[in-house]
């Protein structure tokens, strides 16, 4: 009795295999007949009899379809009121609107009534109709013989049974291998194990379909966290994922890459360079990107968060990986004409200049303002103040000399090589207390501005030195200013600009901020008017 039902079921299924084939090869040859529209409201056996017989007809007799209409069904929904409205949906208008619009250009998905409707015919494969209940708006359906083509090999993604909570895997985002082919497509995913890899299932496995979440960031990923200008200011360390990674961009590159965009909200421990600010836990909300290059193998790789929110400050910038002392610098003295050694710092930040040993870089000169940290150190040097360098000896171990406050016994020096590590030294064009005058292109005076924040380090663009002897230095900075226009209210703004120093004598002194870019909707303004503010120094 057994065998005999095994043979019935096996008839059954191949003789619905056989309606499926011919029903597709109807299709392809009488693709340019005009059918009666599908109502369905009106029953089939009521519609038009002047309709012409074809394939379809003969093959499956209630499957009579509008070929115009965009899916395909091989029943008439006559059933609950939510079926209705889902089969009203699915054939509002003549051209047959669908449902389910599968963009992969924003990655949007459109659903009715809690349900999503997903048709295979609609991405060139099998020509099923599948309804999928309980997708998170941020998940992507697998079911059947469907797969949504915005599942790509090389992701990392976390999956889900439709309808259930808990997630497959111990709830971990692997990393998808391959998507096989046929009816039921096996889905690998990467494995721990060498030897056996039992992380994989077939799309038809669960009738309820699956949910695909992708997952772009995971826990313990490192950052560097950068500002507006480009500078490291800090490391940053994912401790904890606030929430889905909704994903909001899936292109193809010009080298046939793929890249991929996700709005990611996130709790990372964000460690400053500067010891003043302490190592503290941050909410840190962004754009991931991340990109796969061309074929089958290749794995996807976060590339950065851009547009990210950290602690209320925006325009920061997460570039994956970190920046950190574990960098080593290779310093030649011999490229300066000095003595030729050669020396391996480690641990300084973009935005300083070196100093160890016998080698004392030539960006540093005399009369301009200089903090000094020692590389092995967060701390600063003379209580984190930038203090003007008076002068810089001879020898092997030179020794560097900055101003005092007391004149008979001045101890703010040291010897080139008193630290076996090195020194970093970072300029400061602009300190708290200098004031500016407002103008614009043509000369006309607006307002005043007063420094009183330097937080940001300022770095060091270029340096010249004119036919009579004078240096001057333009320093990229970001300070906040008190900024008072004429008959306006004060204004505090966060001002960037590049800064101008001027050295003629023994002392340098910034003359000008130019390109200047405030923190401000006035920026926005001034960018309408086509106007260009310059701070001249008082």
């Amino acid at each position: 009795m057994a065998s005999q039902r095994a043979d019935v079921a096996r008839e059954a299924a191949m003789s619905e295999e056989l309606s499926r084939f011919w029903s597709t090869l109807a299709r392809k040859f009488e693709g340019d007949r005009t059918h009666t529209p599908f109502s369905p409201r009106r029953s089939i056996l009521t519609s038009n009899r002047s309709t012409q017989a074809t394939w379809t007809n003969l093959v499956d007799p209630e499957a009579l379809v509008d070929a115009t209409s965009t899916h395909y069904l091989k029943e008439t929904f006559t059933g609950s009121k939510e079926e209705g409205d889902v089969t009203e949906a699915l054939f509002a208008g003549e051209a047959g609107t669908p449902l389910l619009q599968t963009t992969l250009e924003n990655c949007e998905i459109k659903s009715g009534d809690g349900v999503v409707v997903v048709d295979g015919g609609k991405i060139g494969d099998v020509p099923a109709l599948y309804r999928v209940q309980g997708l998170q708006a941020h998940e992507r359906p697998v079911v059947g013989t469907y797969v949504d083509p915005a599942i790509v090999p090389g992701f990392c993604y976390q999956v889900r049974e439709a309808d259930s909570t808990k997630m497959l895997f111990k709830g971990e985002a692997l990393r998808l291998m391959s998507v096989g082919m046929g009816y039921g497509k096996r889905i690998t995913f990467a494995s721990d194990l060498h030897s056996v890899n039992n992380n994989y299932f077939w799309s038809d496995s669960h009738p309820e379909g699956y949910g695909f979440g992708l997952c772009l960031v995971q826990e313990h990923d490192k950052f560097t966290l950068k500002d507006a200008n480009d500078l490291a200011i800090a490391t940053a360390e994912v401790m904890d994922l606030l929430g889905p990674q909704v994903e909001v961009g899936h292109h193809y590159l010009d080298n046939g890459g793929l890249e991929k965009q996700a709005k990611v909200a996130l709790l990372c421990k964000v460690s400053f360079f500067d010891e003043a600010r302490k190592d503290k836990l941050m909410v840190v909300r962004g754009v991931a990107v991340a990109v796969k290059a061309k074929g089958p193998r290749a794995v996807a790789l976060l590339k950065r968060i851009k547009e990210c929110s950290i602690g209320g400050e925006r325009g920061l910038v997460l570039e994956a990986g970190t920046d950190t002392s574990s960098i080593i610098r290779v310093i030649s003295g011999d490229k300066i004409g000095e003595i030729p050694t050669k020396y391996y710092v480690r641990g300084l930040l973009p935005f300083e200049i070196p100093v160890v040993g016998t080698y004392v870089d030539p960006r540093i000169l005399t009369g301009f303002r200089y903090r000094v940290r020692p590389t092995d150190s967060k701390k600063h040097l003379f209580g984190g103040n930038a203090l003007i360098l008076q002068a810089i000896g001879r020898g092997y171990g030179k020794r560097l000399t900055f101003a005092s406050s007391e004149l008979n016994n001045n101890e703010n020096y040291f010897w080139s090589d008193s630290n076996p590590d090195g020194y970093g030294f970072s300029i400061q064009a602009v300190s708290p207390g200098d004031d500016f005058r407002i103008v614009n292109s043509s000369g006309d005076e607006l307002g005043h501005a007063r420094v009183f924040r330097t937080d940001t380090p300022q770095v060091e663009e270029d340096s010249s030195v004119s036919p009579e002897g004078c240096v001057t230095k333009r320093v990229r900075v970001t300070v906040t200013c008190d900024v008072a226009f004429h008959g306006e209210d004060d204004h505090t703004v966060i001002v960037t600009g590049t800064a101008v120093l001027v050295r003629r004598g023994r002392l340098a002194s910034v003359q000008k901020i130019e390109d200047v870019a405030l923190g401000s909707q006035m920026s926005i303004l001034f960018r309408r008017g086509c106007e260009t503010l310059l701070f001249l120094r008082k």
